[in-house]
C-alpha cells in the first residue's frame, strides 16, 4: 500500500483546488500527485519561493489544536515502542 500524506491548506486554496478539479473533472488526489511529481522533477523554482519567503508560514491550527498535538507528541515520546512491538509479535 502506498504511503498516505495529510496536509492542511487554507479554505481559499481548498476552494480554488476543488473548483479546478470539478472544472476539469479530475480528482484532488490526481492533481496533488501530479503537482508533487512536477515538483520533484524541478524543485528549485518552488524551493526558491518557499525558502526565501519574506513572511513566515502561518500555522492554521487553533491554540487548542496546537496544545492537543503537543500533548500527543509528549505522550508518544514517553512510550516504549519496542515493548509495543514485542507485545504484538507475542
Amino acid at each position: 500500500m502506498s504511503p498516505v500524506l495529510q496536509v492542511r491548506i487554507s479554505k481559499s486554496v481548498h476552494a480554488q483546488l476543488q473548483g479546478l478539479c470539478e472544472q476539469y473533472q479530475v480528482s484532488v488526489s490526481a492533481v496533488v500527485r501530479a503537482a508533487l511529481t512536477a515538483f520533484l522533477a524541478d524543485p528549485l523554482p518552488l524551493l526558491d519561493s518557499v525558502l526565501f519567503r519574506e513572511q513566515p508560514i502561518e500555522d492554521p491550527r487553533t491554540p487548542e489544536q496546537r496544545e492537543s498535538s503537543d500533548a500527543y507528541i509528549r505522550a508518544m515520546e514517553q512510550m516504549d515502542i519496542g515493548a509495543l512491538v514485542r507485545e504484538m509479535i507475542e
